[in-house]
């Protein structure tokens, strides 16, 4: 999902974007939106139209602080786009697996209900300090060093990923490009020269999967 349609109660609408959830942001997030979360545990979640209106007249301030937090004014959300945005989707799975879908705000962060480990090309499991966000902020000062605070504060924490990976894999030897060894070899780290010389090229691949770097990038 790359972005999401909020519809207001006067009719007008929004769209939320993963831009509009920076990296910088995303913990504060999904902190506060994971105590709306607890507060709800166990009750019934779907359909909207049957518990949207009563969840959110029993906890409007979580909703409120995580609404604030995505320059959304949560009261001019309609019942259903603010139950979609911040409580769940339609229900997936069968039978006895069935389960809520991932919110709209959760998808927009890069969530997913399947986890899986990252494994690099010889089967391990790749190192990690056990905080996703620790990770790709440690690969993303790693990689492109002066320019990551920049990227940090105006990228998702998702589309910072892919801003890795992709730089990663344009700085590789050519020679080694079709070896069959894809992500997962240690990040090359892009020095200030190595960065001006490819910046072009760079920047075109990232366009390539959506991603556009910030001003004075």
């Amino acid at each position: 999902m790359e972005w999401v349609r909020l519809d207001f109660t006067d009719n007008d609408f929004q769209l939320l974007f993963k831009s509009d959830i920076p990296a910088i942001k995303h913990q504060k997030i999904r902190s506060y939106h994971l105590e709306l979360l607890q507060e709800l545990s166990g009750m019934p979640v779907w359909p909207p139209d049957e518990v949207a209106l009563v969840l959110y007249n029993n906890f409007p301030l979580h909703y409120q602080k995580v609404a604030e937090l995505l320059g959304v004014k949560c009261d001019r959300l309609t019942d259903e786009s603010r139950h979609l945005l911040l409580v769940c989707t339609a229900p997936v799975g069968e039978d006895e697996s069935v389960r809520p879908g991932l919110s709209h705000v959760e998808q927009l962060m890069g969530y997913s209900l399947e986890k899986t480990p990252v494994v690099v090309d010889d089967g391990r499991v790749a190192p990690t300090t056990g905080d996703y966000v620790l990770d790709v902020k440690t690969d993303l000062y790693l990689i492109f060093k002066r320019h990551a605070p920049k990227l940090w504060e105006v990228h998702s924490l998702e589309e910072c990923a892919l801003l890795c990976k992709q730089a990663n894999e344009r700085m590789k030897d050519p020679d080694d490009a079709d070896d069959g060894k894809g992500w997962g070899k240690k990040a090359e780290v892009v020095d200030d020269e190595m960065f001006l010389e490819r910046k072009e090229e760079i920047v075109f691949a990232l366009g390539a999967i959506g991603v556009t770097p910030p001003d004075g990038f």
